[in-house]
């Protein structure tokens, strides 16, 4: 397979981005690709193997633009000092524009939370997963040592919960361009609070009947 431009490549990779996101892996059609795309049979073998490698291809670009993006953005403030929570939700917003700017990366992803049968998304799963830890793991130790959290939590739940919100935050936040703006703001920044309230510095008020020691 080719990773150099060739003729077509555009339309290709964008009719297999509608085609994937509407029909699923396994029903998604090579022919009404290369149909939306204009483009032969003969060209698309020329570069892919089959239905496998395109998409493939094109999970491995749509994930590459992705983290490249969020390096960007994060290198280009990384002076300035920001806590755990403000950093968090830094970064979902920076997914959140990338998804304005690539709505269609944006609808395939969300279509792949719905496939559980392909390998390689496994994959790409635990190496997201790892990446994203890896990423916040040295701001929450430094915040851990520091004091700043709340020690009935451990320093691996949080990094946990993070790693995970984070890797759902469409689902979670209902981050859909059917949603609006004000909609999802609005659940980003309760989101937030309830982190800082849950294990920042400041204990969370008690539950009514229950005692502090009950986590």
């Amino acid at each position: 397979m080719l990773r150099d431009h060739f003729e077509k490549k555009d339309e290709l990779l964008q009719a297999a981005l509608i085609e994937f996101s509407e029909n699923g892996y396994e029903h998604a059609s090579i022919n009404r690709i290369l149909t939306r795309a204009k483009m032969s049979k003969g060209s698309f073998y020329y570069h892919f193997l089959n239905k496998e490698a395109l998409f493939t291809y094109l999970v491995d670009t749509v994930v590459e633009e992705k983290i490249q993006f969020l390096k960007e953005k994060t290198t280009s403030r990384l002076t300035e000092k920001k806590d755990i929570f403000e950093i968090l939700e830094e970064q979902i917003r920076y997914a959140y524009e990338f998804g304005r700017l690539h709505p269609l990366y944006t609808q395939f992803a969300q279509s792949l939370l719905k496939e559980n049968n392909i390998e390689k998304l496994s994959e790409l799963r635990k190496n997201a997963e790892k990446q994203t830890e890896a990423f916040f793991r040295s701001f929450i130790h430094s915040g851990y040592e520091a004091g700043l959290y709340d020690r009935r939590f451990s320093e691996d739940f949080i990094i946990r919960l993070i790693s995970f919100l984070i890797g759902h935050a469409y689902e979670f936040l209902t981050f859909s361009f059917d949603v609006e703006t004000g909609t999802w703001e609005h659940n980003l920044s309760t989101l937030i609070l309830f982190l800082r309230k849950g294990f920042g510095i400041a204990k969370p008020e008690s539950i009514a009947g229950q005692p502090d020691n009950l986590i």
